[in-house]
């Protein structure tokens, strides 16, 4: 299975144009022979999209059955490829940071919730949640499953991750360290974290245009050692194929 990690430009709060990206590469990709595009965490509305006052945020998060999402499902079916994307999602007035993964028919397979609390502020309301379960899916006799960027680090997770059991784990991430931080120190920690899990982690972070965002960056991590990468400074594609 030939999976394409897409390391591309999002902008923050603009759903039309991070929509045209999934578009744009799931186009390019399935072309290239790609089986599945997998985007960073968040991509749909932006990381830094809420603003943690609940009245300010309700037009924000999306559900699983709204406009956008079914126009996603449709890229995939149109394309015949999976599509994976991370998303603030809305389920009856509950805000979650997901990732959603879409089957090449159109289906949703998976809605991960994450699990790790970092990605709202500390005095957030109650409406803003993780998820507590992880769930393992499988594509084209490949099986998956998914971890959203802080949740690799939360040491209270990690009995947890020890016990995760598929073929791929995808790390979804929404990391703002600049090019010379994340090649100096922070890639080699990350790439560390993978020791926790048996199976190949594949890492894909977002590029933002705007100075001191995240530069993108793909990886393929594997008990500790990088198999492959895309170096982050500029928005590219890292495919990787499954043995």
């Amino acid at each position: 299975m030939k999976i394409s990690l897409c390391a591309v430009e999002q902008k923050l709060n603009d759903k039309n144009f991070n929509m045209s990206q999934i578009e744009k590469y799931a186009i390019e990709e399935a072309k290239k022979g790609s089986d599945m595009c997998v985007f960073g965490e968040s991509f749909l509305q932006g990381f830094e999209s809420l603003s943690f006052k609940y009245k300010d945020d309700v037009g924000i998060p999306v559900t699983q059955n709204s406009e956008e999402i079914s126009k996603i499902r449709k890229i995939a079916k149109d394309n015949d490829i999976a599509i994976s994307f991370g998303y603030i999602e809305n389920d009856h007035g509950a805000f979650y940071s997901s990732q959603m993964t879409i089957t090449k028919n159109g289906d949703i397979i998976n809605n991960y919730r994450r699990m790790s609390s970092g990605w709202k502020e500390h005095d957030a309301c109650s409406d803003y949640r993780e998820g507590n379960k992880l769930y393992l899916y499988k594509m084209n006799g490949v099986s998956f499953s998914t971890l959203t960027c802080g949740d690799f680090w939360d040491e209270k997770l990690y009995t947890y991750i020890s016990m995760v059991d598929s073929d791929i784990l995808l790390w979804p991430c929404f990391v703002d360290f600049s090019v010379k931080e994340w090649n100096d120190n922070e890639k080699l920690e990350y790439a560390k974290q993978s020791q926790l899990v048996p199976m190949p982690v594949l890492f894909v972070n977002s590029y933002v245009e705007e100075k001191g965002r995240a530069k993108g960056g793909a990886y393929v991590f594997y008990q500790g050692k990088i198999l492959a990468e895309l170096k982050p400074g500029e928005a590219g594609v890292l495919q990787y194929e499954t043995k």
